[in-house]
Parts: structure tokens; sequence; C-alpha cells
């Protein structure tokens, strides 16, 4: 079994805006040996996305007794990034360099920044107003080629989500295309009318599988299908990301009208994304 907060080696990555060499990366989902998918946290020596407001934890392994033993698996100074997410699977994980402690908590308060909860959607008059968030979206074709989705639902938090940068979004598709699985929020729409560019009597949003896309070359265009409600799938979706480990926050789920849109409470609470980093630790 790995854990969150290991360090680990990934592959390069061939998809356009991906990262082109190997490098470490943070995990943030307990995730099996094999046959299974962890969330990973990019890390960089780089501030870049941090300088286009990213959210981010600047880890420098000289600073704690733990770094200092070397056991971090950071040899400089690094920022890891809650705000760029990697789903890896099992096989992909090359070579554990160390483990984070430390700045666990900080990544915590990190990750909840970066998901914007709490900001509201585009079409709303909170934070995200006009913003990208709560904006479902077309994915390009080499994206839906590797991930399976052809849609998502940005929730990068407002700021960082106008810079058109590196966008987090939950995939989603039509329900006839997918099989729910723990975690999932089901969108039903009552008579089968359109939502987003194809007919169906529902939507699967992939919670656990929340990651990320670069903007300029992976987003393909922004669809309508926001109009339909967007405020309570966003709520649906950010009560599933409160229960996430990392961004634990005891709030009641609260649900908005939005006349003809029903979100399925027959997913269980607990998401794949539950592991992510246990209460306390």
């Amino acid at each position: 079994m790995r854990y969150p907060g290991e360090v680990w080696f990934l592959p390069p990555e061939a998809r356009p805006g991906g990262d082109l060499k190997g490098r470490r990366h943070v995990l943030l989902t307990a995730c099996a040996d094999a046959d299974d998918v962890g969330i990973m946290a990019y890390a960089s020596t780089q501030p870049t996305e941090a300088e286009y407001g990213a959210a981010y934890v600047r880890l420098d392994p000289a600073t704690t007794g733990y770094g200092r033993r070397g056991f971090t698996g950071f040899l400089r100074t690094t920022y890891v990034y809650p705000s760029r997410l990697i789903p890896a699977r099992s096989e992909d994980f090359q070579r554990m360099a160390g483990r984070i402690i430390d700045e666990m908590p900080e990544l915590r308060l990190a990750l909840r920044h970066a998901l914007g909860l709490g900001a509201g959607s585009s079409d709303g008059v909170g934070a995200a107003a006009d913003s990208w968030r709560g904006r479902v979206v077309s994915l390009t074709a080499a994206l839906q080629q590797e991930i399976g989705f052809g849609y998502g639902i940005i929730v990068t938090e407002p700021t960082y989500s106008n810079a058109e940068r590196y966008q987090l979004f939950v995939p989603i598709d039509s329900l006839a295309e997918f099989e729910p699985r723990d975690g999932d929020v089901v969108i039903l729409r009552a008579g089968g009318s359109s939502v987003m560019s194809f007919p169906t009597d529902g939507v699967l949003t992939a919670v656990p599988e929340v990651q990320s896309l670069f903007h300029p070359t992976e987003l393909k265009g922004w669809t309508e299908a926001d109009r339909l409600g967007s405020r309570r799938t966003v709520w649906s979706l950010t009560a599933k990301c409160r229960n996430l480990p990392l961004v634990q926050m005891n709030e009641a789920r609260r649900t908005n009208g939005a006349p003809g849109l029903e979100v399925d409470q027959c997913s269980r609470e607990d998401s794949n994304l539950h592991e992510l980093a246990p209460t306390g630790s």
C-alpha cells in the first residue's frame, strides 16, 4: 500500500502541456500497489505557477529535522502545487524518493484554496463570478482519448482560474457511458433533456478523478451547459470536496434550487479521495 505524503518519481507526460521529464511528485491519496490510481501533486523547483497565483507549498528540505536528515526526497527548495493534480496508475510509480510530514497541515490548507471551496461558481455573485470556476468545458480529442471523458467542470479557485494556466477539473460525461463508483456524483435531469451537447437522462461526475488540464492546449471550449444549474452542481461537487481529508470541513451539505436538476444522493459520502490525508495527520 502507498500512502499520502510519499514522494515518488513519475515518468514524463506525453500529452500537450505535460511534464517532459521524470520528476518527483507528492502522493495525495492512498493507493494500492497494483491496479489502482493515485492522485499526485506536481512539484518543481521553479516558482512559475506561484507567480501566476497558483496555490502552493514551499518546501525547504533544510528547515525541518525530517528534511535535514534527507528523508523528504527533495534536495533543493521545491514548490509543491496542489493546484496541479495528476492521476497516476500504480504501475507508473517508478521510485519512492522520500516522504513529507511537517508540511502536510499546510498542504491541506493549500488544497482547500486550490479547489476554491466556498467561492461559488462563475454564474453567481460571489468571488467566482465571471471566472472559469463552475463552467462546463469540452476537452480536446487528445485529452479525451487519454482519460476517457469528453467534458469537465472547472473547480479551480477563481483568481488562478482566470490566469488560464492549469485548471483543476472534475471529469464528467453521459451516465450512459459510465457506471457510477464510490465518490461519484450523479446529476439527473428530468425528461431526458439535453445536458452539454448530447441528449442524456443523466451526467456522471467523477469526483475521485479530479485532475488538471493545461488551459491553452487541452481545453477545447466552454459549453453553455453550466446555465442549466451550475450553482447547485458546483455545490454538490464542493460537498464532496469538503470530505477530502486534506481539506476536511465539517459543514452540512446544502442545496440550492435549480428547476429540473436533481442530485442523486445514492452515491456514498466517502469518496476514493477520502484517504488523501487522515484527520489529524
